[in-house]
């Protein structure tokens, strides 16, 4: 007997396929050499906007994962409606596109030598199916009292329902920023 998912963890869902398709629009428009040129002023290039997307998921999925865990083992169980805690709104809004504010990421993030855009997109798209995975596995628990340490900051907590937010409003914020990289505009 399949359950069907709650609108908002299925928002959620549609978000990371959203990010998925977006992507490879994007890198089947453009012919690899375009995808690997940083802006002229500087900044990076869509490859390694996308790198530093997939770097992110693998820093977050084992978190998610095990947060995942501990809840189901000690029984946290609820539904929705969820809601961001504070810390969560305020960092989606601040990753959301346009830019407010430009931000240092963490050398675990940092893209290094370029790949080819080839394996990266794919990565992309298997690192996102993974991060739909652990929305769906999230179902049925009260993702509002469920708190996490960001893997950027582990002072920075919030609770699960907003890190799948913070996620996916990181993913758009980058997936912007290449695409102005595709048309030369350092963002």
């Amino acid at each position: 007997m399949t359950t069907e998912l709650d609108p908002q963890l299925s928002h959620v869902r549609e978000e990371f396929a959203s990010a998925s398709e977006r992507a490879a629009v994007l890198f089947e428009q453009h012919p690899g050499g375009r995808l690997m040129t940083k802006p002229r002023n500087g900044g990076w290039s869509a490859v390694e906007c996308v790198s530093h997307l997939n770097l992110t998921a693998k820093l977050y999925i084992p978190t998610l994962n095990s947060n995942i865990t501990r809840a189901r083992r000690d029984n946290l169980t609820g539904g929705g409606p969820y809601g961001m805690d504070l810390r969560g709104r305020l960092l989606a809004w601040f990753l959301e596109p346009p830019y407010r504010l430009r931000g240092r990421t963490i050398p675990e993030t940092m893209p290094g030598q370029p790949r080819s855009p080839k394996i990266v997109l794919e990565e992309f798209k298997a690192l996102n199916s993974q991060l739909s995975s652990l929305v769906e596995e999230a179902s049925g628990l009260d993702l509002d009292r469920v708190r996490l340490a960001s893997p950027f900051k582990a002072s920075l907590t919030y609770n699960l329902y907003s890190a799948f937010r913070v996620l996916t409003a990181h993913e758009r914020r980058h997936l912007w920023q290449a695409e102005r990289a595709i048309a030369g505009v350092v963002g």
